[in-house]
């Protein structure tokens, strides 16, 4: 759920900070990556403290906005907990993937747009026709890049929720985590022999994506030299 979200967002900016007569565009570059370059755990350290502090505020705003009547316990729910993990989540991978996304727009001649317009084609056209394919690529190793990205979230994770509630925002690496070391809040005893056979498993799901992802930068490289 957080890579397609994730990466239509950024590919829906770049197309808009890509405009060329849109003014401060890489301030606004700037201040979409700024998430990317931030500690997870920092994040996740000061989200805890805000809902800590001010989520009777929130409740109360939105029982007065009718909104809700229940009083949401938004680290204790598993449905709240759950979406907050993804909403940070997504916000933490969207700088970067909005800067790939932007690098390959401009790789993309103009003169292909200018002859499309000519033709007649209108923004939709262009680009489904001209921006997807030219992006295909590249495109491929974002998502690449992503999906390692999503299987690697653990601060986020163990700092905000630490798996919980009732195990809802449970990812990968928290799972080995508590299998090696234990948890007494969640009853975990630990399991090293378990939790090594997962990292295994989970080590080659790695290999397998940067393998695949070498193949794409070898390809590209390919029919670069070829001139395709």
């Amino acid at each position: 759920m957080l890579v397609p979200i994730q990466l239509v967002l950024a590919l829906s900016l770049a197309l808009i900070l890509n405009n060329p007569k849109l003014r401060f565009a890489s301030v606004y570059r700037a201040i979409f990556f700024i998430p990317s370059v931030t500690s997870a755990a920092v994040i996740a350290v000061v989200i805890q403290l805000i809902v800590t502090n001010f989520g009777d505020n929130i409740n109360n705003l939105l029982n007065q906005l009718h909104i809700t009547d229940q009083h949401i316990d938004w680290l204790g729910d598993p449905r709240f907990a759950l979406g907050i993990i993804i909403v940070v989540g997504i916000w933490l991978g969207l700088g970067i993937n909005l800067v790939y996304f932007m690098a390959g727009l401009q790789t993309i001649p103009q003169e292909l747009y200018e002859a499309a317009r000519i033709d007649g084609a209108n923004s939709i056209a262009r680009f489904f026709f001209i921006t997807i394919p030219m992006l295909r690529s590249i495109g491929v190793i974002i998502v690449i890049l992503a999906l390692l990205g999503s299987l690697q979230v653990f601060d986020l994770v163990l700092v905000l929720t630490n798996g919980g509630p009732f195990g809802a925002t449970e990812v990968v690496n928290t799972y080995i985590y508590h299998q090696a070391f234990g948890d007494t809040h969640l009853s975990i005893q630990p399991d090293v022999g378990f939790a090594s056979a997962a990292s295994f498993f989970y080590g080659v799901i790695l290999m397998i994506l940067s393998v695949a992802q070498v193949f794409v930068f070898r390809s590209i490289n390919r029919q670069r030299a070829q001139g395709i």
